[in-house]
């Protein structure tokens, strides 16, 4: 393991933290391009939502005082 650490010229730290996520989820030991793992995909989803409502909770906001100045 030294020896590969310091052939990639890397820690031997970072190598062990690689094979040990490798082994315990090999399908998203390494994500990137894109690739999350369901949870983390999902919390992005949650938190572009969020931002959307936040949006249009503003225009709502913005339309509403619009309005009221319209009506007087």
């Amino acid at each position: 393991m030294a020896q590969a650490a310091r052939d990639l010229g890397i820690h031997q730290t970072l190598l062990t933290r690689w094979k040990r996520d490798l082994s315990r989820d090999e399908a998203y030991a390494f994500p990137g391009k894109g690739r999350l793992k369901p949870l983390e995909e999902e919390v992005r989803r949650w938190r572009r939502e969020n931002l959307v409502l936040k949006q249009e909770r503003e225009m709502l906001k913005k339309a509403a005082v619009f309005c009221a100045k319209q009506s007087r």
